[in-house]
Protein backbone atom coordinates (compact mmCIF):
# COMPACT_ATOMS: atom_id res chain seq x y z
CA UNK A 1 0.00 0.00 0.00
CA UNK A 2 1.13 3.54 -0.67
CA UNK A 3 0.06 6.57 0.95
CA UNK A 4 1.29 9.88 -0.40
CA UNK A 5 0.62 13.12 1.36
CA UNK A 6 1.41 16.75 0.28
CA UNK A 7 4.91 17.74 0.90
CA UNK A 8 4.09 20.11 3.62
CA UNK A 9 2.42 17.15 6.26
CA UNK A 10 5.81 15.21 5.62
CA UNK A 11 7.76 16.84 8.91
CA UNK A 12 4.60 16.63 11.20
CA UNK A 13 5.21 12.34 11.03
CA UNK A 14 6.61 11.18 13.82
CA UNK A 15 6.29 8.40 15.77
CA UNK A 16 7.15 10.14 19.22
CA UNK A 17 4.02 12.53 18.73
CA UNK A 18 1.49 10.03 20.63
CA UNK A 19 -2.16 11.85 22.25
CA UNK A 20 -1.52 12.67 25.99
CA UNK A 21 -3.98 10.68 27.67
CA UNK A 22 -4.36 6.18 28.76
CA UNK A 23 -6.85 5.73 25.80
CA UNK A 24 -7.54 7.30 22.28
CA UNK A 25 -11.29 7.34 22.58
CA UNK A 26 -12.12 6.78 18.60
CA UNK A 27 -15.75 6.70 17.45
CA UNK A 28 -15.66 4.76 14.03
CA UNK A 29 -19.09 5.96 11.93
CA UNK A 30 -20.25 3.52 9.00
CA UNK A 31 -18.76 0.78 11.21
CA UNK A 32 -20.93 -1.91 9.49
CA UNK A 33 -19.62 -1.34 6.28
CA UNK A 34 -16.60 -3.06 4.33
CA UNK A 35 -14.02 -0.36 5.82
CA UNK A 36 -15.72 0.63 8.62
CA UNK A 37 -15.55 -2.71 9.90
CA UNK A 38 -11.81 -3.50 8.91
CA UNK A 39 -11.14 -0.17 11.14
CA UNK A 40 -13.23 -1.53 14.07
CA UNK A 41 -11.55 -4.82 14.01
CA UNK A 42 -8.49 -3.29 14.38
CA UNK A 43 -8.55 -1.08 16.77
CA UNK A 44 -10.46 -3.55 18.94
CA UNK A 45 -8.02 -5.71 18.90
CA UNK A 46 -5.72 -2.90 20.66
CA UNK A 47 -8.32 -2.58 23.74
CA UNK A 48 -5.38 -1.54 25.74
CA UNK A 49 -4.70 1.65 23.63
CA UNK A 50 -8.33 2.68 22.15
CA UNK A 51 -11.24 3.07 23.35
CA UNK A 52 -13.58 2.44 20.41
CA UNK A 53 -17.40 2.95 19.47
CA UNK A 54 -18.88 1.75 16.24
CA UNK A 55 -21.95 3.07 15.03
CA UNK A 56 -24.36 2.07 12.19
CA UNK A 57 -28.15 2.82 10.97
CA UNK A 58 -29.82 -0.42 10.08
CA UNK A 59 -27.09 -3.26 10.62
CA UNK A 60 -26.20 -3.17 14.78
CA UNK A 61 -24.24 -6.01 15.24
CA UNK A 62 -21.46 -7.65 13.25
CA UNK A 63 -19.07 -10.43 13.47
CA UNK A 64 -14.91 -9.99 13.85
CA UNK A 65 -13.30 -12.85 12.71
CA UNK A 66 -11.61 -14.62 15.97
CA UNK A 67 -13.89 -12.76 18.72
CA UNK A 68 -17.44 -12.55 19.59
CA UNK A 69 -20.10 -10.49 17.44
CA UNK A 70 -19.67 -6.55 18.39
CA UNK A 71 -22.51 -5.06 19.12
CA UNK A 72 -22.84 -1.25 17.29
CA UNK A 73 -24.69 2.06 18.60
CA UNK A 74 -27.24 3.13 16.49
CA UNK A 75 -26.70 6.78 14.96
CA UNK A 76 -28.71 8.19 12.12
CA UNK A 77 -26.07 10.73 10.92
CA UNK A 78 -29.08 12.76 8.95
CA UNK A 79 -30.48 13.66 12.68
CA UNK A 80 -27.85 16.66 13.34
CA UNK A 81 -29.11 17.08 17.14
CA UNK A 82 -29.10 13.14 17.41
CA UNK A 83 -25.36 13.20 16.24
CA UNK A 84 -24.39 16.78 18.60
CA UNK A 85 -26.21 14.60 21.47
CA UNK A 86 -24.35 11.19 20.78
CA UNK A 87 -20.58 13.23 20.12
CA UNK A 88 -21.12 15.22 23.48
CA UNK A 89 -21.83 11.84 25.56
CA UNK A 90 -18.70 10.37 23.80
CA UNK A 91 -16.19 13.03 23.91
CA UNK A 92 -13.68 11.28 21.35
CA UNK A 93 -10.01 12.31 20.44
CA UNK A 94 -10.88 11.29 17.00
CA UNK A 95 -13.96 10.39 14.48
CA UNK A 96 -13.06 8.31 11.88
CA UNK A 97 -16.23 8.97 9.50
CA UNK A 98 -16.24 5.91 7.08
CA UNK A 99 -20.18 6.26 6.57
CA UNK A 100 -21.82 7.48 3.18
CA UNK A 101 -23.72 6.88 0.14
CA UNK A 102 -20.87 5.08 -1.47
CA UNK A 103 -22.65 3.03 -4.61
CA UNK A 104 -23.52 5.65 -7.41
CA UNK A 105 -26.18 3.90 -8.53
CA UNK A 106 -27.96 4.38 -5.34
CA UNK A 107 -27.16 7.83 -5.52
CA UNK A 108 -28.71 8.96 -8.36
CA UNK A 109 -32.07 7.08 -6.95
CA UNK A 110 -31.96 8.87 -3.60
CA UNK A 111 -29.86 12.01 -4.44
CA UNK A 112 -31.10 14.42 -2.41
CA UNK A 113 -30.85 12.06 0.57
CA UNK A 114 -27.46 10.77 -0.38
CA UNK A 115 -26.15 14.28 -0.68
CA UNK A 116 -27.07 15.12 2.91
CA UNK A 117 -25.22 12.10 4.21
CA UNK A 118 -22.02 12.64 1.94
CA UNK A 119 -22.55 16.39 2.28
CA UNK A 120 -24.28 18.60 5.02
CA UNK A 121 -23.52 15.28 7.64
CA UNK A 122 -20.13 15.30 7.39
CA UNK A 123 -20.01 19.27 7.86
CA UNK A 124 -22.18 18.87 10.62
CA UNK A 125 -19.65 16.37 11.75
CA UNK A 126 -16.59 18.62 11.56
CA UNK A 127 -18.27 21.15 13.43
CA UNK A 128 -18.90 19.06 16.41
CA UNK A 129 -15.55 18.13 15.98
CA UNK A 130 -14.04 21.53 16.02
CA UNK A 131 -16.53 22.87 19.36
CA UNK A 132 -14.81 19.24 21.07
CA UNK A 133 -11.33 19.95 19.46
CA UNK A 134 -11.68 16.71 17.90
CA UNK A 135 -9.61 15.50 15.25
CA UNK A 136 -12.05 13.97 12.14
CA UNK A 137 -10.76 11.54 9.51
CA UNK A 138 -12.89 12.23 6.91
CA UNK A 139 -12.88 8.88 3.99
CA UNK A 140 -13.17 10.36 0.57
CA UNK A 141 -12.43 8.51 -3.27
CA UNK A 142 -10.50 8.74 -5.99
CA UNK A 143 -13.74 9.38 -7.83
CA UNK A 144 -12.65 13.26 -7.35
CA UNK A 145 -11.14 12.71 -10.08
CA UNK A 146 -12.17 11.79 -13.75
CA UNK A 147 -9.51 8.87 -14.46
CA UNK A 148 -8.40 11.00 -17.66
CA UNK A 149 -12.22 10.76 -19.26
CA UNK A 150 -12.27 13.80 -19.75
CA UNK A 151 -8.68 15.49 -18.50
CA UNK A 152 -6.89 12.37 -20.09
CA UNK A 153 -4.60 12.74 -17.24
CA UNK A 154 -4.38 9.30 -16.12
CA UNK A 155 -3.88 7.64 -12.25
CA UNK A 156 -2.15 7.12 -9.98
CA UNK A 157 -2.72 10.97 -8.84
CA UNK A 158 -1.09 12.39 -6.24
CA UNK A 159 -3.06 14.88 -3.35
CA UNK A 160 -2.74 18.10 -5.11
CA UNK A 161 -3.62 17.06 -8.29
CA UNK A 162 -6.75 18.88 -10.29
CA UNK A 163 -9.28 17.06 -9.33
CA UNK A 164 -13.00 16.90 -11.93
CA UNK A 165 -15.26 14.43 -10.35
CA UNK A 166 -17.72 13.60 -13.02
CA UNK A 167 -20.74 12.11 -11.57
CA UNK A 168 -22.60 13.10 -7.94
CA UNK A 169 -21.14 10.72 -6.30
CA UNK A 170 -17.76 11.86 -7.00
CA UNK A 171 -18.66 15.73 -6.73
CA UNK A 172 -20.51 15.14 -3.14
CA UNK A 173 -17.60 13.27 -1.79
CA UNK A 174 -15.13 16.14 -3.16
CA UNK A 175 -18.14 18.87 -1.11
CA UNK A 176 -17.51 16.85 1.64
CA UNK A 177 -13.87 17.40 1.26
CA UNK A 178 -14.20 21.14 1.12
CA UNK A 179 -16.46 20.66 4.24
CA UNK A 180 -13.79 19.60 6.35
CA UNK A 181 -11.29 21.58 5.30
CA UNK A 182 -12.87 25.01 5.51
CA UNK A 183 -14.23 23.99 9.12
CA UNK A 184 -11.43 22.23 10.83
CA UNK A 185 -8.20 23.47 8.78
CA UNK A 186 -8.43 27.18 8.37
CA UNK A 187 -8.32 27.83 11.99
CA UNK A 188 -6.86 31.13 13.03
CA UNK A 189 -4.47 29.65 15.43
CA UNK A 190 -3.05 27.44 12.59
CA UNK A 191 -4.34 23.82 13.69
CA UNK A 192 -5.75 21.72 11.16
CA UNK A 193 -7.93 18.84 12.40
CA UNK A 194 -9.59 17.71 9.00
CA UNK A 195 -7.82 14.77 8.27
CA UNK A 196 -8.85 13.66 4.39
CA UNK A 197 -7.90 10.23 3.46
CA UNK A 198 -9.10 9.24 -0.67
CA UNK A 199 -9.27 5.57 -1.16
CA UNK A 200 -9.33 3.89 -4.61
CA UNK A 201 -11.40 0.84 -5.66
CA UNK A 202 -12.20 -1.42 -2.30
CA UNK A 203 -12.44 -4.85 -1.74
CA UNK A 204 -12.72 -6.93 2.19
CA UNK A 205 -12.21 -9.80 3.34
CA UNK A 206 -15.33 -10.73 5.32
CA UNK A 207 -17.77 -9.82 2.09
CA UNK A 208 -20.84 -11.13 2.79
CA UNK A 209 -21.94 -9.97 -0.79
CA UNK A 210 -19.99 -9.62 -3.84
CA UNK A 211 -22.31 -5.94 -4.05
CA UNK A 212 -20.66 -5.27 -1.13
CA UNK A 213 -17.60 -4.68 -3.26
CA UNK A 214 -16.86 -2.89 -6.28
CA UNK A 215 -13.89 -4.92 -6.60
CA UNK A 216 -15.89 -8.22 -6.24
CA UNK A 217 -19.12 -7.27 -7.85
CA UNK A 218 -18.35 -8.32 -11.62
CA UNK A 219 -18.47 -11.66 -10.25
CA UNK A 220 -21.84 -11.40 -10.71
CA UNK A 221 -21.39 -12.15 -14.43
CA UNK A 222 -20.45 -15.55 -13.55
CA UNK A 223 -23.62 -16.44 -11.37
CA UNK A 224 -26.24 -18.73 -12.78
CA UNK A 225 -28.96 -16.59 -14.69
CA UNK A 226 -31.60 -17.48 -11.78
CA UNK A 227 -29.26 -14.99 -9.60
CA UNK A 228 -27.57 -12.68 -11.68
CA UNK A 229 -31.22 -11.91 -13.47
CA UNK A 230 -29.57 -12.95 -16.97
CA UNK A 231 -28.11 -9.24 -17.26
CA UNK A 232 -24.66 -9.38 -18.98
CA UNK A 233 -22.34 -6.06 -18.73
CA UNK A 234 -19.53 -5.20 -20.92
CA UNK A 235 -16.18 -4.87 -18.93
CA UNK A 236 -13.79 -2.22 -20.12
CA UNK A 237 -10.34 -2.37 -20.42
CA UNK A 238 -8.94 1.37 -20.52
CA UNK A 239 -9.73 2.68 -16.82
CA UNK A 240 -7.48 1.82 -14.69
CA UNK A 241 -8.30 1.48 -11.23
CA UNK A 242 -6.16 0.11 -8.12
CA UNK A 243 -7.88 -2.82 -6.35
CA UNK A 244 -6.62 -2.15 -2.66
CA UNK A 245 -7.48 -4.29 0.62
CA UNK A 246 -9.58 -2.84 3.33
CA UNK A 247 -7.13 -4.12 6.01
CA UNK A 248 -4.58 -2.27 4.24
CA UNK A 249 -6.06 1.24 4.26
CA UNK A 250 -7.45 0.10 8.01
CA UNK A 251 -3.95 -0.33 8.89
CA UNK A 252 -2.69 3.28 7.34
CA UNK A 253 -5.79 4.57 9.53
CA UNK A 254 -4.44 3.19 12.76
CA UNK A 255 -0.69 4.38 11.68
CA UNK A 256 -1.70 7.64 11.07
CA UNK A 257 -4.11 8.41 14.24
CA UNK A 258 -0.77 7.16 16.40
CA UNK A 259 1.07 9.36 14.68
CA UNK A 260 -1.29 12.71 15.31
CA UNK A 261 -0.63 13.41 11.08
CA UNK A 262 -1.61 17.29 10.47
CA UNK A 263 -4.60 17.55 8.93
CA UNK A 264 -4.35 17.25 5.35
CA UNK A 265 -5.42 15.33 2.25
CA UNK A 266 -3.22 12.10 2.02
CA UNK A 267 -3.94 9.32 -1.17
CA UNK A 268 -4.04 5.62 0.52
CA UNK A 269 -3.88 2.99 -2.30
CA UNK A 270 -1.90 -0.09 -3.89
CA UNK A 271 0.78 0.86 -6.16
CA UNK A 272 -0.94 -2.19 -8.34
CA UNK A 273 -2.89 -0.73 -11.35
CA UNK A 274 -5.32 -2.45 -13.64
CA UNK A 275 -8.18 -2.25 -15.41
CA UNK A 276 -11.49 -4.04 -14.95
CA UNK A 277 -11.29 -6.57 -17.46
CA UNK A 278 -7.63 -7.90 -15.82
CA UNK A 279 -9.37 -7.64 -12.95
CA UNK A 280 -11.65 -10.48 -13.59
CA UNK A 281 -9.28 -12.60 -15.53
CA UNK A 282 -7.09 -12.11 -11.82
CA UNK A 283 -10.18 -12.95 -10.36
CA UNK A 284 -10.95 -16.06 -12.76
CA UNK A 285 -8.00 -17.49 -12.58
CA UNK A 286 -7.97 -17.39 -8.55
CA UNK A 287 -11.53 -19.56 -8.76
Amino acid sequence: VQCFWKCSSVSSISTHLYWNMSKIKIIVTGASGMLGRALHRLLLLEFGEYAVVGTGLSRLQVSHAGSTEQQLERLDLLDHEATSRFLQCHQPDVVCHCAAQRFPDAFEKRPDESIRLNVESTRHLAEECKKLNSVLVYISTSYVFDGGAVSRVLPPYKPNDSTNPINNYGKSKLDGECAVNEVLNTNCDGSRKGIIVRVPLLYGEDCTDLAESPALEMLKAFLPKDQNCGVKKGIDNWALRFPTSCEDVARVLKEMIDRRVTGDTYHVSSPHGMTKYDLMKLQCNIL
